[in-house]
Parts: C-alpha cells; structure tokens; sequence
C-alpha cells in the first residue's frame, strides 16, 4: 500500500509505491502525453530539431517532437481543450494568435513534467519501491499530477467538488453515469479511484515541499 511523500533531511522528497500503483502513474502520464500529440497532430519534427529526434535521451526525444507546428492549433478533444483553455474570450483572431504564440511552449512544458513522471518511476524497475525525488524532480511532478488528474475528471464529466461527491455516490451504489456506455473504456469507478489516489499524491507532495521550504 503506497505511504505519503515526505521530505528527507538530504531536500529528497519520498513516498513508497506497491509495483501495480507504479505502473497506474507511468500509464497515465505517457496517456496524457500521447492524448496532446495525437490530438495537436504533433508527428513532424521541424528540421532545425532532427539532432533532438536522434537523442538518445527519451526526454529530449520527446521534447523535439512536441515542438512541431500542431501545437499551435486549437485542441479538438475536451480533455486537451481542458489542459490548453482558450484564455482570450470573444475575439477569435486574437484568440488563434495567441496560440499560436504561446500554446507551443506551454505543451512543451506540460510533456516536459509528464516526461519526468515516466522517466523517474520507468528508472525503479519492477516492483514495489521507495520513491526518491529531488526538488526539480518533486515540482515537475506536481504539475504533472495536476494535468493527470485534469484528464481524469474531464473523462468522468467532473467539473467541481460536487461533480466528484455526485460521482462517488454513484460509484457507492454501484450505478454508473448514463454517459458509461462503452465497455471496453475503464469503468467510472475505476478513473474515480485513481483520481482519488493521485489527489492524495499530489496532496502529500505539495505538503511535504511546503514543510521543507528553502530558507531566504
């Protein structure tokens, strides 16, 4: 059973994962990076980063790729629509052009995190683990688990605190949401409960850097 985050005497942040948690966090962050892509159609690697795409490191290999012109286009698919909200309302030309100008770096930004999700838990190997981060590591990861758990709620039609508790109680009486029709997609009780388990997760590291505050 996974233990909380807490922040090390060395400025290392740790918490213990059971192996099938391990796998639901690196699952679900390469899924979110995978939902970007394919959604902002990012295939083309520009050639001033072919050297990038030859790497071989994964992030950086990753980081090339997320850095193709899709990212400038508007998202299509709700839960990416979630992650890159249109933040100018009621002018569309302006609207694009801010996209265009700054939706690029914020993918690469949010791929970067995610990255470094999969990364960290992919370097444990198999089986349960004490999980080490250091602070660059343990922010990244917050706001990884932030835009993971934004998928997540979007997936299961959660907008607020009511939407979730609204959501549980269905999943306590056993009754899904008319909207569950597919039965090949995870269950709504199933996203719920990893929904609950990475707000648990973000919450204990959001504590644990907070305690361990740098001084000055």
């Amino acid at each position: 059973m996974a233990r909380a985050f807490l922040a090390g005497s060395d400025g290392h942040f740790s918490c213990f994962l059971e192996a099938d948690e391990k796998a639901v966090v690196a699952q679900v962050a390469q899924e979110v990076i995978d939902l970007m892509r394919m959604d902002l159609g990012m295939r083309e690697v520009p050639e001033a980063l072919a050297d990038a795409s030859e790497s071989s490191d994964p992030l950086r290999r990753l980081e090339a790729e997320m850095a193709g012109d899709g990212a400038g286009r508007e998202p299509e698919d709700p839960a990416v629509k979630r992650l890159l909200p249109n933040l100018i309302e009621g002018d569309e030309a302006a609207a694009r052009e801010y996209r265009r100008l700054s939706q690029q770096d914020l993918v690469k930004d949010k791929t970067h995190a995610l990255a470094c999700v999969c990364r960290v838990v992919d370097s444990t190997g198999n089986g349960p683990v004490e999980l080490m981060l250091d602070r660059g590591e343990a922010l990244l990861w917050l706001r990884a688990l932030t835009d993971m758990r934004l998928v997540l709620a979007e997936r299961m039609g959660v907008r607020n605190e009511d939407d979730f508790e609204m959501l549980q109680m269905f999943c306590q009486q056993e009754v899904e949401p008319e909207t569950q029709e597919d039965d090949e997609l995870p269950g709504v009780d199933y996203l719920a409960t990893v929904y609950e388990f990475f707000s648990w997760l973000q919450e204990s590291l959001l504590r644990a850097i907070c305690e361990n505050r740098p001084e000055g």
